[in-house]
């Protein structure tokens, strides 16, 4: 099993009238979160998988979803779970 997890974010383009259903299918998702939302049709995506096929396949998944444009990787980073579990100090 990889110990690592796979932190990105996405931003994705949707026509207005699909953003609560496709926030909707991304929210039921386990690992997917949706902390912004654009009226006009913009999402922002975070994602905290397993390994880089995760995201992809959920790329390519988001990609064939009715309502959306395109989606967009902005940010992508891979760290231990155990570093992520360690407590952070106080300086």
């Amino acid at each position: 099993m990889d110990d690592n997890v796979h932190i990105s974010s996405l931003v994705a383009q949707v026509k207005p009238q699909s953003i609560d259903t496709i926030k909707a299918q991304c929210s039921a998702r386990e690992g997917v979160e949706i902390p912004a939302v654009d009226p006009v049709g913009k999402l922002v995506v975070l994602l905290e998988l397993p390994s880089q096929r995760h995201i992809v396949d959920f790329i390519d998944w988001l990609q064939e979803r009715e309502g959306v444009i395109s989606v967009s990787m902005v940010y992508h980073h891979v760290e231990s779970r155990l570093a992520l579990e360690q407590e952070v100090q106080g300086t």
